[in-house]
């Protein structure tokens, strides 16, 4: 109930910054939300996890950007050797503008804020928004659906070749407990190719609470390769849902790689939707102290003479818990 009044509080904000279609989606997410609630150990889906506690009372949702002014380069890296990247910032669920919102390519490609794309191309956003993210499946993507304003789109049209990574490090930075909703939208067309590596760190000592969504598509003989390393402090908790959907002669590779955090929950919905599919999905989690650390893993095949591969491993120390379930 809290957060359906919330969302009715805040609907003139999500209405302004939402198309027609959009806002329609929300409604009908905050809907479904309020039918469902919050998973908990009586959902098969969750019965590892408790989700209640997190949820309590106490935090500011984040709705609006940040004005923090900093160069992420002197306060982090992803600490990978000799990584040469394309650096994007998301500060507090918000793409951190540094020039253009929004930077188009000669060939077609773009890559920047997801809510300037919805608001430059919600055509192309609209063709895949919350298609693939099906709101009914998971309580806590219809509650990411009703209320994530922006985040990170990237394009990559019929041919082309995104030729270097692109680092996406997901910021969470404010003197308050905050909870943080935000959108990625990857979307590969006909024989595309591109890889991105996200970075969850957290470096203010407050409480935060992060519920996202990924979309990627993957076109007929598309490649993208998607690599997670989380680093987040005892008192940042991550809910991440990443749903993939892949068509004819597609290969798509994901890798979650899970160091350190308070409660980390890893959704992966993958649908193979066309003949000649390559999916592999990997994980690693270590972790110590009282960290808990959950993957949940759901390959559907669609379609015959698809292959799909999956290999998790844990190493947990302390009193530490893990799950896998797939």
């Amino acid at each position: 109930q809290e957060y359906i009044e919330l969302f009715k509080a805040k609907e003139a904000l999500l209405e302004k910054a939402s198309p027609s279609f959009m806002m329609n989606i929300r409604e009908e997410a905050i809907h479904e939300f309020g039918l469902t609630g919050l998973p908990d150990r009586k959902d098969e889906l969750y019965k590892y996890t408790s989700l209640q506690k997190l949820f309590e009372p106490g935090y500011t949702m984040q709705l609006q950007p940040s004005n923090v002014d900093f160069r992420v380069e002197d306060i982090f890296n992803c600490d990978v050797p000799n990584l040469e990247t394309r650096l994007e910032i998301i500060l507090n669920g918000f793409y951190k503008v540094n020039g253009a919102a929004l930077t188009e390519f000669d060939n077609g490609i773009i890559i920047g804020s997801f809510a300037e794309a919805l608001r430059k191309y919600p055509e192309l956003v609209k063709e895949h928004y919350a298609r693939h993210a099906g709101i009914k499946k998971d309580s806590l993507v219809a509650l990411n659906t009703a209320f994530a304003i922006d985040g990170l789109f990237i394009y990559v049209p019929r041919g082309q070749v995104l030729e270097d990574p692109v680092q996406v490090v997901h910021l969470p930075m404010t003197g308050v407990d905050t909870m943080l909703h935000y959108r990625n939208m990857f979307i590969m067309e006909e024989n595309a190719s591109a890889e991105v590596i996200v970075c969850d760190p957290t470096l203010s000592p407050f409480r935060f609470l992060t519920n996202s969504v990924t979309e990627i598509y993957a076109g007929s003989g598309a490649s993208f390769h998607y690599s997670r390393i989380q680093t987040e402090h005892l008192n940042s908790n991550l809910l991440t849902n990443l749903f993939i959907h892949q068509e004819a002669d597609s290969n798509v590779r994901s890798n979650t790689i899970t160091l350190h955090g308070g409660l980390i929950r890893n959704n992966t919905h993958v649908l193979l939707n066309a003949p000649g599919c390559n999916n592999e999905t990997y994980g690693l989690f270590m972790s110590d102290k009282n960290q808990h650390i959950d993957n949940y893993v759901n390959v559907d095949h669609a379609r015959p003479n698809c292959t799909s591969t999956q290999l998790f491993k844990g190493i947990l120390d302390e009193q530490s818990t893990g799950a896998f379930n797939g």
